[in-house]
């Protein structure tokens, strides 16, 4: 955590999100860590992190992740053969997109459009952990 934003106390953290394993797959670094410290300040684990389509369709077959946040454009390159294993894994997941989704996204992944709050962030995670649950 970087010394210029204050830490929430632990108090004050989302409790059901403890623990959960989240797997992120993101381009651009300056947002991937900031993800990240978002992710684990609401309690839940960075199960990985990803910059491509390739190496997050790998991560995606393992056994190490609860549910995963993907960025729809990596470097150009759409993320749908990543969503889609997800989905045929019956995994859940979200899509951050800097832009609309004109196609209506994919499968029932929640979207969160950027920029978006830890807030935003947390609600996003509760659906999704909920799903796990469905």
């Amino acid at each position: 955590m970087s010394q210029g934003r204050r830490r929430q106390p632990m108090d004050q953290l989302d409790k059901d999100l403890d623990g959960l394993r989240v797997l992120i797959v993101e381009d651009e670094p300056l947002i991937s860590f900031m993800l990240q410290e978002m992710v684990e300040d609401l309690g839940c684990q960075v199960a990985g992190m990803f910059v491509g389509v390739a190496d997050a369709l790998e991560a995606c077959r393992g056994d190490d992740f609860d549910v995963a946040l993907l960025d729809l454009n990596l470097a150009g390159e759409r993320v749908d053969p990543v969503a889609d294993e997800l989905v045929r894994q019956g995994r859940p997941f979200a899509l951050a997109c800097g832009s609309s989704i004109d196609d209506g996204g994919i499968g029932e992944a929640a979207i969160m459009p950027k920029p978006y709050t830890v807030a935003e962030l947390a609600t996003v995670l509760r659906r999704l952990r909920a799903a796990l649950a469905g």
